[in-house]
């Protein structure tokens, strides 16, 4: 903020009243480290805007024991909801999300107002503090590997059929902590990069190793964060724009454009791999490889394409390319299987707590 002398910034739409921009949130500390590094870059261009940051919790905060994929059922906003309503109403003006966890189709009255430059997108392999090993590959037949990830899950089960992967939940310190354990079950956890990276130096050097194609393809949007802003809202697009990165909006087109297509959302095992190189003239050249996997790892279908592309339109057509050339090879029944997977489990679910049972801990399954 500035001090009593100095003369108030002109907001974006020319006026010379401050800008003021409430930035919503959720409340978990990944969050709002994300929501504290957007304010930092909007003030890096309107060093005398009011920026406050709102938390909010959401429904996807309150269970954190089920299954991820177990969650979402036909609700694609377990993460957003609840910040959507608020960015709606006028209580907050932006919300800040890891670009993964949005749906791919927002809700009325909501658009992405900016992706800022992409971190790693890449999966990090990570070992419990204490061992020597540095690859998938190197742990032992039976080591239990945490991940709350379908995805991750069928497309390592896939090539590393003796390890045993069991899911795990809660914010980024928890899981480390589970890792960590010396009674914990786990050997090693797949997290995001990203997230290590953003929290601090000292989780960024937890990566052992980062993976990627041919061992693990990263999910859509995973690295990116997303700026969902109310559609027509000229003032805060325009104080957006300077935060706006070509490269990782044309990527994240494709790579969403792909997700709705095949009507998936964070627990369908899609993989993906992009890269976008920006040419004269304003075009860009984009490299765009896509997996569909079995939950069983016994189906997998892998496609790529590389297009001359112009805008965020051409980008999305050539995720829906790639997205139908995945279903012509296979991919219909890799979807039509986790599907009925999820709806006998859900099923399952429903009736253990209708019949008054426990639910058993992840860590008691894993042992």
């Amino acid at each position: 903020m500035s001090s009593s002398t100095s003369s108030p910034a002109a907001a974006p739409n020319g006026s010379t009243a401050p800008l003021t921009l409430r930035i919503g949130s959720r409340k978990s500390v990944l969050a709002m480290i994300q929501a504290n590094l957007v304010r930092s870059w909007l003030l890096e261009h309107h060093p005398h805007a009011e920026i406050t940051i709102v938390g909010m919790s959401t429904a996807g905060d309150a269970d954190k024991v089920s299954a991820l994929y177990l969650m979402g059922g036909s609700d694609k906003g377990l993460w957003t909801k609840e910040l959507e309503s608020a960015l709606i109403d006028g209580q907050v003006d932006m919300i800040v999300h890891s670009l993964k966890d949005v749906q791919t189709t927002l809700p009325d009255g909501c658009t992405l107002g900016a992706i800022p430059l992409r971190e790693d997108p890449r999966d990090a392999f990570v070992v419990k503090k204490g061992l020597d090993y540095k690859r998938l590959e190197d742990l032992p037949e039976g080591s239990v590997v945490g991940t709350s990830s379908v995805r991750r899950v069928a497309q390592l089960r896939r090539k590393f059929p003796k390890l045993v992967f069991a899911d795990i939940r809660g914010n980024l310190d928890t899981r480390l902590s589970k890792l960590d354990s010396p009674t914990g079950p786990y050997t090693a956890l797949i997290l995001a990069s990203a997230g290590l990276k953003r929290f601090s130096p000292a989780h960024a050097s937890r990566i052992t190793t980062p993976l990627s194609s041919p061992t693990l393809l990263h999910a859509v949007g995973q690295g990116a964060l997303g700026i969902e802003i109310r559609t027509n809202d000229a003032r805060v697009s325009s104080a957006l724009a300077p935060l706006r990165h070509r490269e990782s909006e044309l990527a994240t087109a494709a790579e969403r454009a792909l997700l709705r297509f095949l009507e998936g959302g964070c627990s369908v095992p899609v993989g993906v791999e992009t890269t976008v190189t920006l040419q004269e003239g304003g075009r860009a050249t984009l490299d765009f490889r896509a997996s569909l996997t079995s939950l069983s790892g016994a189906q997998h279908v892998e496609r790529a394409v590389r297009v001359e592309i112009a805008s965020e339109e051409e980008a999305a057509e050539a995720g829906v390319q790639l997205g139908r050339e995945l279903v012509e090879a296979g991919g219909w029944e890799i979807l039509k299987e986790v599907d009925e997977m999820k709806s006998r489990e859900e099923k399952e679910k429903r009736e253990k707590r209708e019949g008054g049972w426990r639910e058993m801990p992840v860590e008691e399954a894993a042992q």
